[in-house]
């Protein structure tokens, strides 16, 4: 199912529509630079809500948080002109998450509290016992590490192989 519309089953067409602001992104970037292809997506997207809307199917959360982050990055890295700047804002927040989901995990709300019943059901009193606070305590902590262990590679690959490579490799 989309991350939009829970009530609509997933169809070619959606998956598609989903993946066009990456791909206008990809096919922009090759030619223009990083801030064309950010532009070139931000308008894809622009144009999916405006669909969506005229058909009056739900645009949902996602799309438009989406949508004002790119454009915010785009911005940023058009006022800069550099590309580095554009990736790096995003590497940023990968980091600035895993950093709080490790924080987190020193607090007596640990993130994976709320994770894990995405995953799997407990009954109340297995999700009130001490222990199955400490397993999200380590959860969390676990979580972090990847994800920091993740952005580091991220960091490294665009480096390596340049944006163009890092986009696709990233989007598929």
């Amino acid at each position: 199912m989309s991350d939009d519309d829970t009530d609509v089953p997933p169809s070619t067409a959606r998956v598609w529509t989903a993946m066009a602001p990456t791909a206008a992104f990809l096919a922009i970037n090759t030619i223009a630079g990083v801030a064309a292809a950010a532009g070139a997506a931000t308008a894809v997207a622009i144009a999916i809500i405006v669909i969506r809307s005229r058909r009056r199917e739900r645009i949902g959360w996602v799309l438009p948080i989406s949508l004002a982050y790119v454009s915010f990055r785009g911005l940023i890295s058009a006022l800069t002109s550099s590309e580095d700047v554009y990736f790096g804002i995003g590497l940023i927040v990968s980091a600035g998450f895993a950093v709080g989901v490790l924080a987190s995990a020193f607090t007596s709300r640990p993130v994976a509290l709320y994770a894990i019943p995405l995953a799997m059901r407990y009954d109340e009193p297995v999700r009130a016992h001490p222990r199955y606070r400490a397993v999200a305590a380590h959860v969390s902590v676990v979580w972090a590490i990847a994800d920091l262990s993740v952005t580091g590679w991220e960091a490294w690959h665009l480096r390596a192989v340049g944006p163009a490579e890092f986009i696709g490799r990233r989007a598929l």
